[in-house]
């Protein structure tokens, strides 16, 4: 451990100094409820839950412990806590690999469901399809936990705490959730239109897109109409066959992708 000593000092009137708490001595449950009401706080676009379904991979089951889901069912993050105490290579990395490669049953979709309020249907379409990310959140900031989950395209946040003498706490949260790919609609590919026909959503505005369908990438045009919305490709045809169910993928850049699904 880091024996330097971390000291926050908030400016204000009487210039209040907060002290890091002991990372070693912190329950992973009490740490858990600390990190929902983080997030929460930190991330308001988003619902913080607890979420421990069952994940199976390899013959073995685990669980996770809290999901951040977008409100507009872009993207969602599955959430491992762990305290500093814990082993990265016997217990961390193991699990964390499991959620992002694992299979989630019905019981991860109904978790999702019951606490947010969604149509069970569209929580399994939000497991199944979405982009999703796995996060692994510590009660000590820590670079070789880092640079090794981030090999294994995992994200690390650590979340320490700290204390005023009168028993008043403060947080300092290190890291950014990191979304690189949004889900932003699934529609269905009129091939005699040479267009896709899809709900409308706060995503599509009148315009154009650059769209990558399988093998090549073009321009496509955006015309909405009620609650209807038509991308047109702009040359050539569509390669995808016809009425295939489609979901649109927005990359970092502004990318479009086309997923046959």
């Amino acid at each position: 451990m880091d024996p330097r000593i971390r000291t926050i000092l908030l400016d204000g009137p009487d210039f209040p100094c907060y002290d890091q708490s002991d990372p070693s001595a912190r329950a992973e449950a009490a740490f858990e409820t600390t990190a929902l009401r983080v997030f929460a706080r930190l991330y308001p676009s988003c619902h913080t839950i607890p979420f421990k379904p069952l994940v199976t991979y390899n013959g073995s089951g685990w669980r996770p412990d809290v999901a951040i889901i977008d409100h507009h069912w872009r993207y969602w993050f599955v959430v491992e806590m762990e305290i500093a105490t814990h082993s990265l290579e016997k217990h961390v990395l193991p699990q964390v690999c499991a959620f992002r490669d694992g299979e989630y049953g019905t019981d991860a979709a109904e978790l999702v469901a019951h606490r947010i309020g969604l149509s069970l249907d569209r929580a399994e379409t939000l497991i199944r399809y979405v982009p999703r990310y796995i996060v692994v959140v510590s009660n000590r900031d820590d670079s070789e936990w880092e640079r090794k989950l981030s090999a294994e395209n995992i994200q690390f946040i650590s979340i320490a705490e700290f204390q005023q003498s009168t028993g008043s706490l403060a947080y300092l949260v290190s890291g950014l959730l990191s979304v690189a790919q949004r889900s932003v609609g699934f529609g269905t590919v009129l091939a005699s239109h040479q267009a896709i026909r899809l709900p409308r959503n706060d995503f599509w505005k009148p315009g154009s897109y650059r769209v990558a369908e399988p093998g090549s990438t073009a321009q496509w045009d955006c015309l909405v109409e009620g609650q209807t919305v038509w991308l047109t490709k702009r040359k050539g045809i569509i390669t995808i066959e016809d009425e295939s169910v489609i979901q649109i993928i927005e990359q970092d850049g502004g990318l479009l992708l086309l997923r046959r699904l």
